[in-house]
């Protein structure tokens, strides 16, 4: 294979600290290189390696498949706080600070169920619930006050009833009798569109952890998979079988790999740190995510069942069309009084013709947010079987490179290039799966009450 001069000066600068093998080195009792090849295909295939016979050995399962993966491994694995990481002729620091205290295991549900509950995002709703209750019975009082009231208006003097015609009339009363009706109707629903809100916050962070978790191991894995490439190239190097290229080209994808691991540990201690500050815990305790990190279900439902599930249930659709009602009240009674040509009136006309514009709207509104909600959740379900597949082929295409190197028909850039191709793989997997089951709670939330809150 021909590489230019700059791409091998380069290639030269980059790796001027890592140790020097000399091919005349070649230890005639080294294992034969069939045997290097055989723990590429195992670490590839998912047999892991005896950390008691590698001291250092990162325990990694490389599956291939992000689907069916524990939400977390041990903490003290996932989370290690390492020193020093010793890589390929020098020493980096790991940035990575640690957790604290026994492990907290926290399961999706239970997290959802702690936000809802405990949080002050939670107490906010209850003190919104209450304030709620309070507006429906201060608009039942205004009521009462009103109907008792009229009943004695043609007692009162004409100027009582002149002070008091602009509060005390027919239409506040049907107004306020619509508003402590609707008032008490949604106390419950604007509650759940808050509790809605929590869930799906709570689910984002969580998965923000589950998918860096997952990243992690896909990374260690990797990092498993350049060492023993590595090996193998340094057993045929001393063999004089290949040159020094090659091995240089090992040697800077074992440093490259272990560096994401350090950056994917850092991205885990970020999550973790998110999870804590969401769920009010202190900021450095130590959780570990019971949820297995797999994809969910595809929903059941049609399209047309939750379209209509969506216009029955959404508080946007209800609230338009409470301000519509009260609106045709206000409109009526403001010619009655004032006349067409009152400014009045027309002011009224134009809020007429803006909540009715609104309210016809709104069920196109919804409709377009669920059909898009729908076509979303079934195209991401496919895009998680075309990196399944994706897996498929870039493992196999890594067997087919691995074969054909030891059997000196390629280089150890086109392993490298396979391998690069199954790690790639890997990481949308993980990605795809995170995408499709966060749009599934969203699309199960959206069908019902949703999560905006509405006045009254």
């Amino acid at each position: 294979m021909k590489r230019t001069i700059p791409a091998l000066l380069a290639l030269s600068l980059t790796l001027s600290t890592a140790p020097v093998f000399a091919a005349d080195a070649a230890d005639p009792a080294a294992a034969p290189t069939a045997d290097a090849a055989q723990s590429i295909a195992a670490a590839q295939t998912g047999t892991q390696a005896d950390p008691e016979k590698e001291p250092g050995n990162l325990e990694t399962e490389n599956t291939g498949n992000a689907e069916g993966t524990e939400g977390a491994s041990d903490p003290s694995e996932a989370n290690k706080v390492v020193d020093k990481q010793e890589g390929i002729g020098y020493t980096v620091s790991n940035a990575t600070q640690n957790f604290s205290g026994e492990a907290q295991k926290l399961s999706l549900e239970d997290a959802i169920t702690r936000m809802q509950t405990e949080s002050v995002k939670a107490k906010t709703a209850q003190t919104n619930k209450q304030g709620d209750q309070n507006k429906a019975d201060g608009y039942g009082d205004s009521y009462s006050s009103i109907r008792e009231a009229l009943k004695y208006m043609d007692g009162m003097s004409l100027d009582m009833q002149y002070s008091l015609q602009d509060s005390v009339n027919e239409t506040n009363k049907q107004i306020l009798s619509l508003q402590r009706n609707f008032a008490r109707d949604h106390i419950e629903t604007n509650y759940q569109a808050e509790l809605n809100a929590i869930k799906l916050d709570t689910i984002k962070t969580y998965y923000g952890l589950l998918q860096a978790e997952d990243n992690l191991r896909i990374q260690r894995e990797n990092l498993q998979v350049q060492k023993n490439i590595l090996d193998m190239t340094q057993k045929k190097f001393q063999q004089g079988v290949v040159a020094r290229l090659d091995l240089l080209t090992a040697q800077n994808a074992v440093v490259k790999a272990e560096n994401d691991v350090l950056s994917a540990n850092n991205m885990v201690a970020q999550a973790k740190m998110g999870v804590n500050t969401l769920l009010e815990n202190p900021l450095m305790q130590e959780i570990q995510l019971t949820t297995s990190y797999e994809q969910l279900p595809l929903p059941t439902i049609s399209l047309t069942d939750a379209i209509n599930s969506a216009m029955k249930n959404r508080n946007e659709l209800t609230s338009v069309e409470f301000a519509l009602k009260v609106q045709t009240i206000n409109y009526a009674s403001t010619r009655v009084r004032y006349g067409t040509r009152s400014t009045r009136y027309k002011d009224e006309t134009v809020n007429m013709m803006q909540i009715q514009q609104a309210c016809d709207a709104m069920p196109g509104t919804i409709e377009m947010d669920i059909r898009t909600r729908y076509a979303d959740i079934h195209e991401k379900y496919e895009a998680v079987a075309a990196a399944k597949q994706t897996l498929e082929f870039a493992q196999e295409g890594y067997r087919i490179a691995n074969v054909s190197y030891n059997a000196g028909v390629n280089t150890i850039s086109d392993v490298q290039e396979a391998q690069v191709g199954v790690h790639s793989a890997n990481l949308g997997l993980s990605a795809a799966i995170a995408a499709y089951n966060q749009a599934v709670y969203e699309f199960e939330i959206a069908i019902g009450i949703g999560t905006e809150r509405i006045s009254f």
